[in-house]
Formats: C-alpha cells, sequence, structure tokens
C-alpha cells in the first residue's frame, strides 16, 4: 500500500497512549513514527474491525489506521517507487496541494519525502503525482503540486555542504517523540537529512 495521510505508526492498534508518568506526555511508548503520504508499506495483517493494519514501513513496523492506507496493485507500487523522474522535500516541512494555484491544502511532507515528478507545473511549483484512497480502500493517483521552494529534482548531492546546509533547516524545531506532533526525534532528523 501507500500512505495517503500523515499518519502514527503504533505499537498496539489503538490511539490511546501510554505514558511513564501522567504529567510527562512527551513519550507515548506506543509510538513508533509517523508516516507522510507517499510512503510504501507491507500491509500483514487487518485488526477484527478493520480499522487498523499491521504494516512495515522502510523504518518501522507497526499498526497504522487503515482510513490512512491505500491498497495497491504490485504494478502501481512499482511504478510510483521506480518513477524515472522524482523529486525530493529539501523544506524542513512542504505544504502539499491539489490545485495549481496552492489554494486546495492536501497535506504537509517532511524533509526527504520523495515523489514522482510529472512535470514543472508552472512558475515555483512542481506537479507530482499522489496516491488517493477509494472508499473501497483501493489506490489512485492524482496529480499535486508543491512549491519549488521546498523541493529538489532528484537528490541533492551528497557533499559536506548539501548536509549542512540540510541539518540547518531543522534548527530550532520542536522535538517529537516517534513523530508526535508532527515534528521529528533524534533518529528521524538524521534519516530526514
Amino acid at each position: 500500500g501507500l500512505i495517503t495521510a500523515y499518519c502514527d505508526h503504533r505499537a498496539l492498534p489503538l490511539l490511546e497512549g501510554l505514558y511513564q508518568s501522567d504529567i510527562n506526555l512527551s513519550f507515548d511508548r506506543l509510538q513508533h513514527d509517523t508516516l507522510d503520504i507517499a510512503t510504501p508499506v507491507a500491509i500483514l495483517h487487518r485488526s477484527r474491525d478493520g480499522q487498523w493494519l499491521y504494516a512495515v514501513s522502510p523504518l518501522t513496523r507497526g499498526w497504522l489506521k487503515a482510513a490512512c492506507v491505500a491498497l495497491c496493485t504490485q504494478d502501481i507500487l512499482r511504478s510510483y517507487l521506480w518513477a524515472e523522474k522524482i523529486v525530493v522535500i529539501t523544506a524542513a516541512k512542504a505544504d502539499l496541494y491539489a490545485d495549481e494555484g496552492l489554494r486546495v491544502y492536501l497535506g504537509r511532507l517532511r524533509m526527504g519525502s520523495r515523489l514522482p515528478l510529472e512535470d514543472h507545473g508552472g512558475t515555483g511549483r512542481y506537479r507530482v503525482r499522489v496516491p488517493l484512497r477509494k472508499p473501497d480502500g483501493g489506490c489512485a493517483m492524482a496529480y499535486a503540486y508543491v512549491q519549488e521552494r521546498d523541493a529538489h529534482p532528484g537528490y541533492l548531492p551528497y557533499t559536506p555542504r548539501a548536509v549542512i546546509d540540510q541539518a540547518f533547516k531543522l534548527l530550532h524545531a520542536p522535538y517529537g517523540w516517534g513523530g508526535q506532533f508532527g515534528e521529528q526525534d533524534c533518529s528521524r532528523y538524521l534519516q530526514q537529512v
């Protein structure tokens, strides 16, 4: 499948948190990670009520809300993952829009997210493909737009300067254990850079 909305990846199929104390709500022990739009996942199990999926992402394994995942055929998944042209998000966070005028907000992407590039969508933006969840849970593709200033066609060169520039874009970003609060923890910080 492909993730269609920013979602939590949990140790157990429930939204309630597990905290060491009532006053420290910064470390939910059930929170593994958060997944961005277009993250590929392998679905291994469905909860009895059908509301949760046990999935393996490129970095973690755990439970996801089923409403955040579009189930794809292998052909769709392969064409998406092995697209010849891609854009990679280089901003700390980038907004994703459904229209060329950048008025219809679809969601947010974090640094390092990659999307298939359709074309330069006009002045200052790229047109990309994103997965959508159909009512039956299947996968459909749609066009979306990301601002040029927030992305780069292909990967940045792996140089010390590029690494430092990317790291400093996350300066003063709040800490978020396992992606809580839409932020990143120390390991996600390194992965994003």
